[in-house]
């Protein structure tokens, strides 16, 4: 039986367990795509809003969100005991807030940034992906923060 704090942890790191339903797990053939990032992704859209425009305060909300999402990969990592499990999906969140930070909140941008990390988070382009190697949460997360790096500084050179 799972004690609480691993149920919030997978509860956490799963979106609501939204991704659960999403991903099938084979021995014989291993995860097929699910499109449970999208979920993470669309999380971070939601929630936006809530991330500050102030420089300072946007860097250290910032930093807060990197953290303890590598801390709940990591533990997710344990419990589901799979590397970077598909279910795990606060990564993205993680990575789409990187991607709007410092920039106006407008549609545009934040549908853009959606777009745009989406594409990146599929493709990891640039050496992003070499990321996923590092170990535990900090694989999970650090290759979706280096994404959402990608698209904010492309979105700085667009207009919005």
């Amino acid at each position: 039986m799972k004690s609480l704090a691993d149920f919030v942890v997978e509860a956490l790191a799963s979106c609501f367990f939204l991704t659960y339903p999403l991903v099938r797990w084979t021995k014989a053939r291993g995860y097929r795509w699910t499109g449970s990032g999208f979920i993470g992704t669309l999380a971070g859209y939601g929630s936006a809003r809530f991330l500050p425009v102030s420089p300072l305060s946007c860097g250290l909300v910032l930093l807060g969100v990197i953290l303890v999402s590598v801390a709940l990969s990591d533990r997710a990592e344990e419990l589901l005991g799979h590397k970077d499990d598909q279910r795990i999906v606060i990564d993205e969140w993680a990575g789409y807030l990187v991607s709007i930070a410092f920039l106006p909140h407008t549609p545009q941008v934040l549908l853009s940034a959606f777009i745009l990390f989406r594409i990146i988070d599929v493709s990891k382009p640039l050496g992003v992906a070499r990321l996923g190697d590092l170990p535990g949460g900090w694989g999970v997360v650090m290759d979706d923060v280096a994404g959402g790096f990608v698209v904010n500084v492309l979105l700085h050179f667009l207009p919005h």
